[in-house]
């Protein structure tokens, strides 16, 4: 019998299955989860940056949890600054045939943390505060869903966000647990290891390194091209066609990547760049002299 319901509603069938465990399972169990996943996460080496090794962030001799739902509230809250803010109303679709992106997008689970690290000798070395989300969203056309998650840590010594979002594409199997998903790529992280070695195909999307008191960007490594521009197909669904003039050849393919990262951003690093908009202002200028040929 489940073969030939499979057989008739096809990944489709299976997605919808497995969005309605996912949204089914219960705040508590999620926040269980999410602080075993946050414990390995906190650890995972720095960020390097001008090609530096990626270094041990120290020992962590006390560290303090608290998961946290997003509510919708916050969701409206978000529209509301990336409108301002980039000038991209997300609530809204040109396509009505498609959903719009705030009812296919959801935060399953946000994290946030603070610990205190130290050296060799036992010293107070830095002061960490960490956020971490685990989120997907279903294509606006075909449907499929995406699993996003996020890391963020502020190192207080150095002064310095480091930001890692990666993203894989859900298995059309109802069995295919974000917390599996999820575990696999904490554990690549955790151990240094190399994200395309996953099983579940996650890639990184973006790692940038901001200085904190003003925002600089010191390091930032992107997703391929067509990756970004393949997730903003699935985010907003085909750009107007007016976005794409004839006389900019390649216009839309810097576009299509920049959309994508002004969602996918801040809407799985609410800290810093919902809570303090300069960072996102600066991150997004910092893209768009990269995308834009010179």
């Amino acid at each position: 019998h489940g073969s030939s319901v499979r057989s008739r509603g096809g990944p489709w069938k299976e997605w919808y299955l497995w969005r309605h465990i996912a949204m089914a399972e219960c705040d508590h169990e999620r926040g269980v989860v999410a602080s075993e996943l946050a414990e390995r996460l906190i650890g995972v080496p720095r960020i390097p940056v001008g090609g530096d090794a990626a270094a041990p962030i120290g020992s962590i001799v006390e560290a303090a949890f608290h998961p946290m739902k997003p509510s919708e509230p916050w969701l409206h809250n978000m529209l509301a600054l990336l409108s301002q803010e980039v000038g991209v109303d997300f609530g809204t679709c040109p396509d009505p045939r498609l959903a719009p992106l705030p009812s296919r997008w959801q935060c399953h689970i946000l994290m946030g943390a603070e610990a205190i690290l130290a050296d060799a000798h036992g010293f107070h070395s830095d002061q960490v505060r960490f956020f971490a989300s685990w989120s997907f969203c279903f294509a606006a056309a075909a449907g499929r869903p995406r699993f996003f998650l996020s890391v963020v840590r502020h190192f207080a010594a150095s002064e310095t966000w480091e930001i890692e979002v990666l993203h894989c594409r859900v298995p059309p199997r109802r069995s295919a647990s974000w917390s599996t998903i999820a575990s696999e790529v904490a554990d690549l992280l955790a151990g240094g290891g190399g994200i395309a070695s996953a099983l579940c195909g996650a890639g990184r999307l973006a790692r940038i390194v901001l200085r904190a008191h003003d925002w600089v960007v010191q390091h930032c490594e992107l997703a391929p091209l067509e990756d970004l521009i393949g997730i903003c197909k699935e985010l907003v669904g085909p750009l107007p066609a007016l976005a794409t003039p004839p006389s900019e050849k390649g216009f839309g393919d810097i576009l299509a990547p920049q959309r994508a990262l002004e969602w996918v951003l801040p809407a799985t690093c609410p800290n810093p760049f919902l809570e303090q908009p300069h960072s996102l202002r600066s991150v997004l200028s910092h893209l768009q002299e990269q995308f834009v040929p010179s």
